[in-house]
């Protein structure tokens, strides 16, 4: 029963290149154990295909990946959380591709809960979206310390989200550490497919305070999409994407043409023209890409200020999500010179789906 989706995983990904000398029996008793490893750490089910990927990410003997490891390792060292870069644009597209279903695009959810109203509404919205997509929401809380982690507060919150769970029938596990929210999310994150956060402080517009963001370090950080949601109630009948050509910005076209098709809901596609950096082109490519995939969308070509004519083309077009690409800029830059994205996350007052 586990065998063969194990096998399956590493034939497609040629996961034997990796581990020269090694039988596909080999590395099946290596993911099975690792998977254990994981399960123990994360205190969560991990599934077959995020098990192998980590196992040849942290063990393959091919050049590319001791040298990434190693890069990784050093960058880790050198750089403040605030101002690393995280993983590439498109990478979590590739891996998905790679190893899971079309049909499910989001089958993990990771939901930071912190005990207050903002986090349990947040946790309502992963829910909302596991019940769309026959998911499985992993709650995470976060402690400042282990007497915090044992607390009765910390049980209460477990006990909480078990019954929220429950009570909308979605699998739910919470997992709870000591460290903090920023690292831990993002590094969770690898074994999911959607973040799913409280929009209670968004990044502030002083850039002193952009560099303390935590959210704004998670959205750089998090290999993963990352969903933010005001303390409004669950709901989506159409969405907007914020499309400019940029490879963030063809990931989160990617993830809108899926959930127009798959949810089965309008799409408002808009394009703010730039001088030097985006064009009506854009906004032609987005329109081919959607009809050669069956998605029906309405275009709007804009010009001005991004995040005002962002927010206001959701506002006028009644949209319930904004979808839009990460920062465009290096970290140390987006903290000097700000960001449409910041500035549409303090602004639109809906959830705001944020691709890499």
């Amino acid at each position: 029963e586990i065998y063969l989706p194990i096998v399956q995983v590493i034939r497609q990904r040629g996961i034997l290149r990796d581990f020269p000398g090694r039988t596909e029996t080999d590395l099946y008793l290596w993911v099975s154990e690792h998977r254990a490893e994981l399960k123990e750490e994360l205190g969560w089910e991990i599934e077959p295909e995020a098990a192998v990927a980590d196992l040849v990410a942290q063990f393959s003997s091919q050049p590319k990946r001791v040298a990434a490891r190693v890069s990784e390792k050093v960058l880790d060292v050198v750089t403040p959380d605030e101002l690393e870069a995280g993983p590439p644009p498109g990478e979590w597209r590739r891996e998905r591709l790679a190893t899971r279903r079309t049909d499910q695009m989001f089958a993990d959810l990771v939901v930071a809960i912190n005990g207050a109203e903002a986090g349990w509404r947040a946790l309502e919205h992963a829910l909302f979206v596991a019940q769309h997509e026959g998911a499985r929401v992993h709650g995470l809380h976060v402690a400042a310390s282990e007497t915090q982690r044992e607390s009765k507060d910390t049980q209460t919150i477990r006990v909480e989200f078990d019954r929220r769970c429950q009570e909308a029938d979605v699998p739910g596990e919470l997992a709870v550490e000591v460290g903090k929210v920023p690292r831990s999310v993002c590094w969770r994150a690898r074994w999911a497919d959607l973040v799913i956060l409280s929009l209670s402080y968004p990044p502030a517009a002083r850039p002193i305070a952009r560099l303390g963001s935590g959210l704004s370090a998670i959205i750089r950080c998090s290999p993963r999409p990352v969903l933010m949601v005001p303390e409004t109630a669950p709901h989506l009948s159409r969405a907007l994407l914020a499309y400019d050509g940029s490879p963030k910005s063809e990931e989160a076209l990617f993830v809108a043409t899926y959930l127009s098709v798959r949810w089965e809901i309008p799409l408002v596609v808009v394009t703010v023209i730039e001088t030097g950096r985006t064009t009506s082109e854009s906004l032609l490519y987005a329109q081919k890409y959607l009809e050669t995939r069956g998605c029906q969308a309405t275009f709007v070509k804009e010009h001005g200020p991004v995040a005002e004519k962002v927010v206001g083309t959701a506002e006028g077009h009644d949209c319930d999500l904004i979808i839009m690409g990460g920062y465009g800029f290096s970290p140390a830059l987006e903290v000097v010179l700000g960001s449409a994205v910041d500035e549409v996350l303090r602004t639109a007052r809906r959830p705001t789906l944020i691709c890499r």
